[in-house]
């Protein structure tokens, strides 16, 4: 009798091969189907994935898109204190206005709030520094003896005028109290009076006539004598 299992196994009659012609089928990957408890799970571990996929995925998110426009802010800080505008900053650095901005508060921060700042805050902190140049340009200027300046700062901080205006005090009302109607008549006739004198005097003194020229007065004619 033969023994079955001490028999030569040959790649023709393999028991797990489906090929008689000597090739080996390849062992078929079976798929797991464990199922994973979500709270044994490390935190920490980094799952893996397909790298093929992660490839294929940043190439999707980096085609079409254009490069990050970045700022220098030592440039950016210096066109403030010559008081450039929002639109002509953002025209320099061949940005948009909201990317501007978006850099902005990415870079500047309140120091006491953790608020991120935008270009009108930035812009009034460094915007202070210019006119402080400025003004000290000015009294440079003046100290050098500019008559311009020195006048100028006078009007500006020492409240000097070109011109003192007169402030005319305004008299008040005087009330008379008279015992007639005709007191009261001659008083107020008086005071008109008075003051069309006033009037007339201050219209001389404010436009004067001019002198008379002078003229040659005749000699007196002498009486002829009747005839006789």
């Amino acid at each position: 009798m033969q023994d079955n299992n001490n028999s030569e196994l040959t790649p023709g009659n393999d028991p797990g091969s489906g090929n008689q012609d000597g090739k080996v089928d390849p062992v078929p990957q079976t798929v797991s189907t464990e199922i994973i408890d979500p709270s044994k799970l490390d935190p920490t571990q980094e799952i893996k994935t397909d790298p093929g996929k992660e490839n294929q995925d940043s190439k999707k998110k980096h085609t079409g898109g254009s490069p990050r426009k970045e700022i220098d802010f030592n440039i950016f800080e210096n066109l403030c204190k010559i008081f450039c505008t929002e639109e002509e900053i953002a025209s320099i650095f061949e940005v948009h206005i909201t990317t501007l901005n978006a850099r902005l508060k990415e870079h500047y921060v309140d120091e006491e709030t953790g608020k991120p700042l935008g270009f009108s805050e930035v812009y009034k902190r460094y915007a202070a520094y210019g006119l402080a140049s400025v003004r000290r340009d000015q009294f440079r200027s003046s100290r050098k003896g500019n008559a311009f300046m020195q006048i100028w700062l006078g009007k500006q901080y020492l409240g000097q005028r070109d011109k003192i205006d007169a402030k005319v005090d305004q008299a008040k009302p005087v009330q008379i109290m008279v015992d007639s109607q005709e007191t009261a008549e001659k008083l107020s006739s008086l005071v008109g009076k008075i003051m069309q004198e006033k009037t007339d005097t201050m219209n001389a003194a404010n436009n004067p006539q001019p002198a008379p020229p002078d003229q040659e007065t005749p000699p007196p004619e002498e009486p002829v004598a009747p005839v006789q």
